[in-house]
């Protein structure tokens, strides 16, 4: 292979692109997927972050003994300077779920701290699309995967079932990393299919409203093409056109260069003129060019939508250079944040705006959605959330959980909030 090949993972503090990066691995690896070079290390948290308890038990992290190497910006710097050197020629930039969750976050995490990650250079790839489309062409596979009548198809039960992970995953970057790559390795070799050339959308070039039958999990649906162009399809599930009164919900929009789509060896019916008259009905005028509604939310989870010169003049008040482009709204909301990650505690501007920062985050005005507005979970259902665990749990569990209530009770942006309610 001429393209380099380059394997992460990341671990959060939230699933929700407003969290931060806890610990990351990222390892270029040769074409026999033996590791050539790696960037790893832990992360120390900014004063604007209450990790979710969930998520900190998960990865196993005491948020107060842990070793941390870098601040989110340097990781971010030393992120970027990596991806940028090694994507000269162009790489294929691997995880495991990673097309749904860690490419955008760590897209999130560099863009708020000034720098653009090189994308044109870097090709998405997931080892668990590559899974699931084993799944969708062996059924043995498939059933070995199977647990309680649903396909799981989680890092830690298919390489367990592979044979390539003794006990339970840890959840650490660079062991999820090294996961990984031996179960690329092992794929590989035993189904032939190369995760760093692999495309998991599978459907052909089609005209509107040809049926297919697409594998979800154990079973096949039909499902009709509604409208597509070279990068991005809409497509209806039949049998839930059917039961739900509210027929935008049956429709699902597909990113070809990251989502997954694998057809299966049903041949469904053709559709019949009275059931095609209902979706001509049911999606009038509806196209790829209208189907999203402008999101709605906090700038860092649709931070997509601001343009590369915005995060260009980030970067240079950050550095402290002359801006080269004019100062946006959105450059100056981004410039605030970080100022307030970032600065002195004692540092006038932190002291004049973190209380609003922390009501607004965490006192439920910080709108994580878009349709449906879904709200950043407050300091209190947090607080909840943690002494419910902490009832529960015992040994190494408990002294994680503990740990991270001392944070909280000591975290400046907690006590604002207290204030504030």
């Amino acid at each position: 292979m001429s393209q380099k090949s380059i394997f992460f993972d990341l671990e959060t503090t939230s699933i929700s692109f407003v969290g931060q990066i806890l610990n990351f691995c990222f390892t270029l690896v040769d074409e026999e997927f033996e590791p050539i070079k790696t960037l790893k290390g832990d992360v120390a948290l900014t004063r604007l972050q209450l990790p979710e308890p969930g998520a900190i038990l998960a990865n196993k992290v005491n948020i107060l003994t842990r070793d941390t190497q870098y601040s989110e910006y340097e990781a971010s710097k030393a992120i970027w300077s990596f991806l940028c050197a090694e994507s000269k020629e162009g790489a294929s930039l691997i995880g495991y779920n990673s097309n749904k969750f860690d490419f955008d976050f760590l897209k999130t995490t560099l863009n708020r701290n000034g720098f653009i990650p090189p994308l044109t250079r870097l090709k998405r790839r997931d080892l668990l699309h590559a899974v699931r489309y084993i799944c969708s062409k062996n059924a043995e596979v498939r059933k070995a995967l199977t647990k309680d009548d649903k396909l799981v198809c989680t890092l830690e039960n298919v390489t367990q079932t592979f044979g390539l992970l003794k006990g339970v995953q840890s959840h650490e970057a660079k062991a999820d990393v090294d996961l990984s790559i031996d179960l690329a390795k092992y794929i590989f070799k035993e189904f032939g299919l190369d995760v760093r050339t692999f495309s998991s959308y599978e459907p052909p070039i089609l005209s509107k409203y040809e049926v297919v039958s697409k594998v979800d999990g154990l079973v096949e649906k039909p499902f009709c093409l509604l409208d597509e162009n070279l990068n991005s399809a809409l497509w209806v599930d039949l049998n839930k056109f059917k039961e739900v009164e509210n027929k935008r919900e049956a429709v699902s929009y597909f990113n070809k260069q990251k989502g997954d789509f694998f057809l299966g060896t049903e041949e469904p019916e053709a559709l019949s003129l009275d059931f095609m008259s209902a979706l001509e009905e049911a999606y009038k005028g509806v196209s790829l060019d209208n189907f999203f509604t402008e999101p709605k939310g906090d700038i860092e989870v649709f931070i997509y939508k601001v343009r590369n010169e915005e995060i260009i003049a980030l970067g240079d008040l950050i550095q402290g250079k002359e801006p080269r482009s004019i100062i946006s709204d959105n450059t100056k909301r981004l410039w605030g944040r970080w100022r307030l990650a970032n600065l002195q505690e004692d540092d006038p501007f932190v002291q004049k705006n973190l209380p609003d920062y922390a009501k607004y985050r965490y006192g439920g005005g910080m709108n994580l959605g878009a349709d449906n507005p879904k709200i950043h979970k407050t300091a209190t259902e947090l607080f909840m959330e943690l002494e419910s665990l902490r009832k529960s749990e015992s040994g190494e569990n408990r002294e994680i959980l503990d740990a991270l209530r001392e944070y909280y009770l000591a975290s400046p942006l907690f006590n604002e909030f207290l204030k504030a309610a």
